[in-house]
């Protein structure tokens, strides 16, 4: 994480849709549809990624899961 983005990396699969970041300022959380209260989804198709308007100095928790053609998360 640089200032108030946070780069996401990893390996593209083309069986996957698209991947779901879920992600909480401060405390630990359960992912699910829809994202609990204050969570928030960060949703994009292939890596490299970034997630912007975070907060300097601030600690996150991060879920990622990936969607798969038939709408299947993982």
């Amino acid at each position: 994480m640089t200032g108030t983005t946070a780069d996401v990396g990893g390996t593209n699969d083309a069986s996957i849709i698209s991947y779901e970041i879920q992600y909480n300022e401060g405390s630990t959380f359960t992912p699910g549809t829809p994202a609990p209260a204050g969570v928030q989804t960060f949703t994009f198709t292939s890596f490299p990624a970034s997630i912007t308007g975070l907060s300097v100095a601030t600690d996150y928790y991060f879920t990622i899961r990936s969607i798969c053609a038939s709408d299947t998360r993982i």
